[in-house]
């Protein structure tokens, strides 16, 4: 039976040039290019006895001879067991005993060779099957490299990701414990208030006790003289008076005051609702690899930021015009401009139908759905740079601040100082919020890239990776990326704002605002000169 050419077939067996004959495996001399045995001297003239073998041609081994011994393959068939591989049938590129060959390919096969005149004829075969041999092992230890590096990354990520479960979990603890430390001075704080009052009260009415006491042991004492009896009462008749006030009084005095203590709703919708997780564990694209694509757009005005909707229509703000450009993925150009109303920085999109976009000290909504439509607008206090829609709120910035704000313009709370007074921004330009925990990331060209909680409490500062940071977008894992205005860079964070790589780091020239299009597999970068790039997803690790 022939036998392929795959890795798994691949003989252990090497080449070798014994005597095939005497038991003592003699180092040959000659070689029988008949039966293409090696035989060592000794053999040589027993074999030229054998009648069929008189034309053999027989080579000497020489070594002032130029010639080499031709090597023998001593790979067996797997069909004729005692057959060796001598042939191969280079129209199904398979190799076999003779006897193969004559069954299964003599007749319909027109490649049919001799192995060791094939090779013989083409020197470049073997070197050249060795050298792809040689490099698929280069390329496969690279591989394990890698896998074994990302067994390592891996490992750091269970890590970390058990770390911060473990912040979180003692941040709960301390602030319950700092809350139960507060509950229970409030506890000690209402019963010495109560206790006091009560100790008062028991002071003055043993007073009263010891005084009516002291005044019965005088009266006993007199009570067998009655005119001095009488005196002592009528002299008495105030004092008496004022215990029978006082007596009254108590009547009316409430007692039985107890201290109880009220929970706070939130820990009541703790403790009375089913938590069956502290949170949920999921599995995030870690890496992304992207690839330039071939669209190149855009004109000439300044690109500050980016959104995408569900149509696949990318609108572009500009902050030294007043226009709105929406951009076709299908045709990778400008479709469609809307003058606003004044100059316009963050863009977002608010639902399938609705994009928003900063104008002055207002929030211009726009219906997409057709021809683009100037439609409601949200007056907020102040002018507004970076723009961002989640969960119903919008979250805006102007220079040093954040703010969240209700769809009806309501003021809901603002970012803007760490609890020693200063400043958390100086420069803002964009901001995202992060689906995944709910965090705000805030790229300020000064202080890098900031991410805090709902709380404002700041959790992450970056600096190091990414010089004057601009543009911001966060896919729905929580993977947040970031441009490097003077660094010409994208680069890759978590869902808490920590580093994870450099994603793009050549062909950027000052990129400004970003969008990713994960449905599309689209990532869009706003460069210098109101150009806009797109790179694509090459591969996504998991």
């Amino acid at each position: 039976m022939a036998t392929g050419g795959g890795l798994e077939d691949a003989s252990d067996e090497v080449v070798s040039h014994p005597c095939i004959v005497c038991e003592n495996n003699n180092i040959s001399t000659v070689f029988c290019a008949y039966c293409k045995h090696y035989h060592c001297g000794k053999c040589v003239d027993f074999h030229k006895t054998v009648p069929v073998l008189d034309e053999d041609e027989i080579f000497p081994h020489n070594d002032g001879d130029d010639r080499e011994l031709q090597s023998v393959f001593t790979s067996k068939c797997d069909e004729h067991t005692n057959d060796i591989i001598d042939m191969y049938c280079k129209d199904h590129d398979v190799v076999g005993c003779t006897k193969c060959m004559m069954i299964d390919h003599i007749g319909n096969c027109k490649g049919l060779h001799d192995i060791l005149r094939f090779v013989h004829g083409d020197p470049n075969i073997v070197p050249e099957f060795i050298q792809t041999v040689e490099n698929i092992e280069t390329e496969l230890k690279e591989h394990l490299q890698r896998f074994h590096q990302e067994q390592e990354q891996l490992q750091q990520n269970k890590k970390d990701v058990i770390s911060n479960i473990e912040t979180i979990r003692d941040k709960i603890i301390n602030i319950i414990r700092q809350q139960t430390e507060n509950a229970v001075q409030k506890v000690e704080e209402q019963y010495d208030e109560l206790n006091n009052k009560l100790k008062n009260k028991v002071t003055y009415l043993s007073n009263e006790v010891d005084k009516i006491v002291k005044l019965l042991e005088n009266i006993n004492l007199v009570s067998h003289d009655v005119p001095q009896s009488f005196v002592l009462a009528k002299k008495s008749k105030d004092f008496v008076s004022k215990a029978a006030r006082v007596n009254n009084d108590m009547k009316y005095v409430t007692l039985s005051k107890r201290l109880a203590f009220c929970m706070d709703n939130l820990y009541e919708n703790i403790l009375t609702c089913e938590i069956s997780d502290l949170g949920n564990v999921i599995m995030t694209p870690w890496l992304y690899r992207f690839s330039k694509a071939k669209d190149n757009f855009g004109g000439s005005d300044n690109v500050y930021d980016l959104c995408y909707t569900a149509d696949g229509s990318v609108f572009i703000t500009s902050d030294v015009s007043k226009m709105l450009h929406r951009i076709c993925h299908k045709k990778s150009k400008i479709v469609e401009k809307l003058e606003l109303p004044s100059f316009s920085r963050g863009v977002c999109c608010v639902s399938n139908t609705t994009v928003a976009v900063n104008c002055g000290k207002t929030i211009q909504l726009i219906d997409i759905t057709g021809k683009l439509k100037l439609t409601d607008c949200i007056a907020v206090g102040q002018n507004t740079h970076g723009l961002y829609y989640y969960d119903d709120i919008f979250y805006v910035t102007s220079f040093d601040s954040v703010y969240k704000y209700d769809k009806n313009g309501k003021l809901l709370k603002t970012y803007c100082k760490y609890p020693d007074g200063n400043s958390i921004f100086s420069d803002i330009y964009n901001i995202v919020v992060n689906p995944v925990n709910k965090h705000i990331h805030v790229t300020d060209s000064n202080n890098g890239v900031i991410t805090m909680n709902q709380e404002g409490h700041v959790l992450n500062v970056l600096k190091d990776k990414s010089s004057l940071p601009h543009g911001i977008c966060v896919d729905q894992f929580g993977q947040v990326f970031v441009s490097g205005y003077f660094t010409n860079n994208i680069i890759q964070l978590n869902c808490d704002g920590r580093y994870i790589t450099t994603v793009i780091s050549d062909g950027l020239n000052r990129p400004q605002g970003i969008c990713f299009d994960t449905s599309r597999g689209r990532f869009y970068i706003g460069c210098n000169r109101g150009r806009c790039k797109v790179y694509k997803v090459e591969k996504s690790e998991k």
